[in-house]
């Protein structure tokens, strides 16, 4: 169970992405755009992703195994990472996941644009277990 403070962190990035996203856009393109935030839920069980946006009810799932075992790179990508595509999907409505948009937004937000991450991941059960 995630403690409320590491949530606040969490929220506290969300916003902070949220707001970045809002100022250097209008920047960029004069677009006067305001993001909803999204809703965050730390309930993503598996074994190999660290998060997960769902931008069509605006929500970002985070694996509180990889939050809690890597908190500052896991604010730092993760959280920015997952953000950027509810971002993405509000400016470029048909955009690709993984497309040069995302990848724009990404870079405008001063992220690296990688689509996976390297965090440690659990050790198996005693049963065999199947990462894929």
């Amino acid at each position: 169970m995630i403690d409320n403070q590491l949530k606040l962190k969490v929220e506290d990035k969300v916003l902070e992405t949220i707001c970045n996203a809002e100022k250097v856009f209008f920047a960029e393109h004069g677009w006067e755009i305001n993001f909803k935030l999204p809703d965050i839920s730390y309930e993503l069980n598996s074994k190999i992703v660290a998060g997960h946006a769902n931008s069509f009810i605006n929500l970002v799932t985070f694996n509180p195994f990889f939050l809690e075992n890597n908190v500052e790179k896991f604010l730092k990508t993760t959280v920015v990472h997952e953000v950027a595509h509810i971002i993405t999907r509000k400016i470029y409505p048909f955009a690709k996941s993984y497309g040069r948009e995302w990848k724009h937004v990404m870079t405008t937000l001063g992220a690296t644009p990688n689509r996976c991450h390297d965090y440690k991941r659990p050790e198996p059960t005693s049963r065999k277990c199947k990462w894929i």
